[in-house]
């Protein structure tokens, strides 16, 4: 039982009395909103500091020591069968004339489980393709997130400029695998020709301000009153009237002015008769002149709103804008 504060001496009470008092605002204050507040920001503050890191840091490495005797103890029974949650997302990192970088990030399937990544990839020639050419191949490479080894990128070198890439991976253990990830399509930047290149049946080419397409027509018989065109500034069609698919369609890599668009059918215009095809053929073709909405330049930075046009169609191949040439080309040398 405590003695009386009479009994303690006058100072002692008062010390008694202040910290009674200080004790009852604290109490008043955490029932407050504004004191709650300040406890909420205190925790957040806490988490950039470096205590709060290196807190992290030890319980981090505590749980992989942890990890480790239990692997030296149990083996491959830690493992557990990879969930739908582990299944990796996959990113385009890089992409070159002749190389493309893939990377992708995966949940544990456990906290105590040593998974890997597989991948794998398959190609075709031929922009846009919907069935791949190739069966799946395996990556041999062994992919982890963890350890000395941790590993979660790819790059494809010695590719074809232009040609297109699928990449899918998935996580496994001793235990199974998960799903495989959606497939990644990716494109290889084309070699510029007159500063543009090559999309399903067309090719491009461009100068400040203007850009031409050449359309393959593969049917010979073809007239222009058989030929439907629409441009309307931000998306171009070119089309056979009655037919289930256009020669080209999609919203345009920048504006241009549709009053000044024009087209022609023309004979024996060098064209790509096939997205393969090492070089052109004389064939029949539509000839689109499309007049820029604003001037372009050469530029290597394709974040810069006023460089060359990298494609003609968003969604299809681009051409590597730091292989441009200097200088502007002839309107006649553009067939």
């Amino acid at each position: 039982m405590a003695p009386p504060l009479h009994l303690l001496g006058p100072r002692a009470s008062t010390v008694a009395i202040a910290v009674g008092v200080q004790l009852a605002i604290i109490f008043l204050a955490s029932r407050s909103a504004w004191f709650q507040k300040q406890v909420r920001k205190f925790k957040r503050l806490s988490k950039q500091g470096p205590f709060f890191r290196g807190l992290v840091w030890c319980v981090a490495k505590f749980w992989q020591g942890v990890s480790a005797v239990l692997w030296a103890t149990l083996g491959d029974k830690m493992d557990v069968l990879p969930p739908a949650a582990s299944v990796p997302k996959l990113k385009c990192i890089a992409k070159g004339v002749d190389a493309v970088g893939v990377a992708w990030n995966a949940k544990k399937s456990s906290r105590f489980s040593r998974d890997r990544q597989e991948l794998q990839i398959r190609g075709c020639v031929g922009p846009l393709e919907k069935a791949l050419a190739t069966e799946w191949l395996d990556i041999d490479e062994k992919f982890t997130l963890e350890g000395s080894e941790a590993k979660n990128s790819y790059t494809a070198t010695g590719i074809t400029p232009g040609q297109c890439l699928e990449f899918r991976v998935r996580t496994t253990n001793t235990k199974g695998s998960s799903d495989w990830s959606e497939p990644l399509r990716v494109y290889t930047r084309q070699e510029p020709v007159d500063n543009g290149g090559k999309g399903p049946r067309y090719h491009w080419r461009q100068t400040s301000e203007v850009v031409q397409v050449v359309v393959w027509l593969e049917d010979e018989d073809v007239t222009s009153k058989q030929i439907e065109f629409k441009c309307c500034g931000t998306t171009l069609r070119l089309a056979k009237r009655g037919a289930e698919t256009p020669y080209v369609e999609g919203k345009l890599y920048a504006l241009v002015k549709p009053e000044a668009a024009e087209w022609v059918i023309e004979s024996a215009v060098p064209v790509w008769k096939s997205p393969a095809a090492k070089a052109r053929e004389p064939g029949r073709a539509v000839v689109i002149t499309l007049e820029k909405d604003y001037p372009t330049f050469k530029t290597a930075d394709t974040n810069l709103s006023k460089g060359h046009w990298p494609c003609l169609i968003k969604g299809h191949p681009t051409i590597d804008v730091g292989m441009l040439v200097s200088g502007e080309l002839e309107l006649k040398d553009l067939y």
